[in-house]
């Protein structure tokens, strides 16, 4: 199993970008963000109607690009835990994560014995289709899979020390869109609440030895976390550069072509 390049960086204490690729699927994206430096890429199964064949083939354009296919995985179908692994996966992120008890189960479903009970296949391509024997592989995937779950509500912020401190986690990630909504303070993480719940998620992260981040909207931001020992980062998204090129271009283009005008009118003529 290739070295997964998230886990290789924490153990050199490095930090770790990743880019979402929603709401596409589409492989020359993932090659791009390869080519311009990221380190991974976070495929939104919990959110997207991605196909078992789209999400092996983004897991394909990971290993292309030489980057780390990371994916979120929908809570109660613990099926799509190892099957995630076995379309190329190199982690998965499990979201709304509220008890010890949770992250132990996680773990269980991801690790293969002695850590876990994960099943085992063995023709995956992350265990090269069969070539890498099934014991060996077995141990290759417990040191190189990546379990990252997700803080996104208050009663998972009353157990973060418990949640920290399972054996198998690896990072500690706030879902701030969920948190701050669930604090009635929509994505306002600076306000008290969830800033009292972010630093408590830092803490335990750093007490038990866990790696803790989230995703951001600036450098500016980033570098704020970094400071607070944050190591795992999302910045970026086909949506997302899309919303930003169509705005560029009304403000450059709008005038010249009377675009806010035509684009009421088409508004009218659709939906």
């Amino acid at each position: 199993m290739t070295p997964s390049i998230v886990l290789q960086r924490f153990r050199q204490n490095k930090p770790i970008l990743l880019w979402v690729p929603t709401p596409t699927y589409h492989e020359w994206f993932i090659e791009m963000a390869a080519i311009n430096g990221y380190h991974g890429i976070w495929i939104d199964y919990q959110h997207q109607n991605y196909s078992d064949d789209q999400i092996a083939h983004m897991c394909l354009a990971c290993r292309a690009g030489g980057i780390d296919p990371i994916v979120r995985v929908r809570k109660r179908d613990l099926g799509s835990y190892s099957r995630a692994f076995e379309m190329g996966g190199c982690g998965i992120i499990v979201p709304h994560v509220n008890s010890a008890a949770e992250a132990r189960e996680i773990v269980r479903e991801c690790k293969f014995p002695p850590d876990g009970n994960r099943g085992m296949d063995g023709v995956e391509p992350p265990a090269k289709f069969g070539y890498v024997p099934g014991s060996e592989y077995a141990q290759q995937a417990n040191r190189e899979t990546c379990i990252v779950i997700q803080i996104e509500e208050p009663e998972a912020v009353e157990n973060v020390e418990e949640i920290a401190a399972v054996k198998g986690i690896d990072v500690l990630m706030i879902g701030p869109g969920d948190l701050t909504l669930r604090y009635g303070c929509y994505s306002k993480i600076s306000e008290p609440k969830p800033w009292a719940a972010l630093e408590r998620v830092a803490a335990a992260a750093k007490k038990h030895g866990k790696h803790w981040g989230l995703p951001v909207g600036t450098a500016e931001i980033a570098k704020k976390y970094l400071d607070m020992g944050a190591k795992f980062f999302a910045h970026g998204s086909v949506y997302g550069f899309c919303l930003n090129g169509f705005e560029q271009v009304k403000k450059n283009f709008g005038p010249l072509f009377d675009m806010a005008s035509q684009a009421e009118a088409n508004q009218k003529r659709g939906y």
